[in-house]
């Protein structure tokens, strides 16, 4: 959104999955050489004078690709290892924040990180695991066949013997405490570093996502420095546990780790490696973060704005894609499922501000004389739109959108979750969904036959009519024309009863006038909400979301994308 915090807000699953690839990828194929080398001289100090002879005798000993052991494991796990982790992160900021604008303090920023650290543990501790046993796999397959000493073939044949051998908690899951002793700090520093770094080198007045790759990969730099500095005594321990031959013994084992670590190999062996790692997390770090935000900006567009001082009692929503006509991206998207979320706070009393505590009704409006012409993601986030625009319909506040220019396919579908509709005389309306080889998705048929009936929406939806203006106003679709750029002022006079006691007198100023009960016209809202909540509307939604998976993908559906996209350029 446009008054967001500066650090990356909640923007999909789908997006944390491919951005976090990608930002994975690099981080593994950067660092994995150093990580080797890490590795080796924690589990293996008695064998390496330092990270030089180590590096210079795998090289010697194994070749040069000896230095990616075990890189599969991470490469493959990477992708569910970071959208995990940034997802949990953007969750956890997005819960300690009290307002859609707040910028969070860096103490917040690291519980946030120290929370999607411990979540993370959950993939990432096998996926060490697995490297880790791969990495300390010392000398060539060829110099060990006859010696009786286990070979892993490759990460798939390390997780099948470790768990024939000692079970799922014991074998692959062996060293999740510790792993999870090193995430909780580590994150926290990772994360708050970055953010520190980040908003050092933002100049006064500019926005962070606006700085260049080169500014990221050195706040990157400094989150992975960070990183490591929380945690890398515990690193050893993670290492060591995870490296032995037997699953550790009771539930203190970290603790009698530390203490075996200390009585055997002195308080040194607690920064053994440290130099490469420090040497690996500066390129790996930066580069994760700048793959992440740079692949994060390729794949957003557009924004939600939400102004809730825009009228007394009244807030505007704002869709802002100018570009693409308004079209909802799936940052779009999933910053209006945040919205919805907020909304349903403020109306459960959840707010210090007087605008949102007097808040009775909301305007829905597009920017640059558009309203809406659809989505640019469809079958991923259509579960995400339906259960935010049901979400949205039931809030206890009164909603009007105000359309101008076009509303089309998903567009046409939100102005359906609104109570009323005021439209432009230039406007126009169209449900073509059936045009792109699609029915409709986000329960936007169901909720079209409540406002005109069976008849004219099946004509509407399945013939893919377009509708003026004032065709929309003649059926009953819409509540109110306006002329065209009207349609905002129009809908906020048409609100103006919910707000109010009564007409303004002559004279007299919106702060004079008296107000209706807040309590009481949102609670109308919730009964009629409530009266077209049944059984029976759930169940369409669910069908009508099933058959639109059901057709998405389809030949019909790619063709009508490719000729969409071709017309645009």
């Amino acid at each position: 959104m446009t008054d967001v915090p500066p650090t990356p807000p909640n923007k999909g699953g789908w997006k944390d999955f491919v951005a976090g690839n990608f930002a994975g990828m690099s981080q593994v194929i950067v660092g994995q050489p150093l990580d080797t080398i890490k590795v080796r001289l924690q589990v293996e100090s008695t064998r390496f004078k330092g990270p030089m002879d180590c590096f210079m005798q795998t090289v010697k000993n194994e070749g040069f690709f000896a230095l990616y052991k075990g890189m599969a494991a991470p490469l493959v796990g990477i992708g569910a290892v970071n959208a995990l982790l940034f997802a949990t992160y953007s969750r956890l900021k997005s819960i300690q924040a009290t307002s859609l604008n707040e910028q969070l303090v860096l103490h917040k920023i690291a519980i946030a990180g120290a929370g999607a650290g411990f979540i993370n543990s959950v993939l990432s501790s096998p996926v060490e695991l697995l490297k880790i046993k791969m990495q300390a796999q010392y000398g060539s397959s060829k110099a060990k066949i006859g010696t009786g000493e286990l070979i892993y073939k490759g990460p798939i044949d390390c997780a099948r013997h470790l768990i024939s051998e000692f079970g799922i908690r014991n074998g692959l899951f062996r060293g999740f405490w510790a792993t999870v002793a090193r995430e909780i700090p580590a994150y926290a520093g990772f994360y708050s570093g970055f953010e520190y770094f980040k908003r050092k080198l933002t100049p006064e007045g500019s926005s962070p996502d606006s700085l260049p790759p080169s500014k990221l990969m050195l706040a990157g730099s400094f989150g992975g420095f960070s990183y490591w500095l929380c945690c890398y005594p515990l690193d050893v321990v993670k290492s060591k546990v995870q490296n032995m031959k037997n699953p550790p013994k009771g539930f203190f084992y970290v603790f009698t780790t530390i203490s075996s670590i200390y009585k055997t190999e002195g308080a040194r062996a607690f920064t053994r490696g440290i130099t490469p790692t420090i040497l690996r997390s500066l390129p790996a770090a930066g580069s994760t973060f700048t793959v992440y935000e740079l692949t994060m900006r390729m794949l957003e567009k557009g924004s939600i704005e939400y102004n809730s001082s825009f009228s007394p009692g009244i807030g505007l929503i704002t869709l802002h894609n100018s570009e693409r006509h308004n079209a909802l991206s799936g940052k779009m998207m999933a910053e209006l499922a945040d919205l919805v979320d907020k909304l349903e706070h403020i109306t459960q009393g959840k707010t210090n501000s007087k605008n949102e505590t007097d808040l009775i009704a909301l305007i829905l409006s597009g920017d640059e004389n558009s309203f809406c012409s659809g989505l640019e993601n469809g079958k991923k986030m259509s579960s995400l739109m339906q259960d935010t625009l049901l979400r949205f319909s039931r809030l206890p506040l009164i909603s009007i959108a105000a359309i101008e220019g076009h509303a089309l396919g998903g567009g046409a579908e939100l102005t359906t979750a609104c109570d009323h509709r005021c439209i432009s005389v230039a406007a126009k309306i169209r449900f073509i969904n059936v045009k792109m080889g699609v029915t409709t998705g986000w329960g936007g048929g169901g909720r079209l036959i409540n406002i005109i009936g069976k008849t004219k929406s099946l004509r509407i939806l399945g013939a893919s009519e377009v509708l003026t203006g004032q065709q929309a106003y003649d059926i009953g679709y819409a509540d109110l024309i306006a002329e065209k750029g009207e349609t905002i002022s129009k809908s906020r006079d048409f609100l103006d009863p919910y707000i109010y006691f009564s007409s303004p007198k002559k004279g007299e100023s919106d702060t004079e006038r008296k107000r209706n009960s807040v309590k009481a016209v949102r609670g109308m809202k919730a009964i009629i909400a409530k009266a077209n909540d049944s059984g029976t509307q759930r169940n369409y939604i669910r069908f009508e979301h099933a058959l639109f998976n059901s057709l998405w993908g389809r030949e019909e559906n790619l063709n009508a994308i490719s000729k969409a996209q071709s017309e645009r350029k």
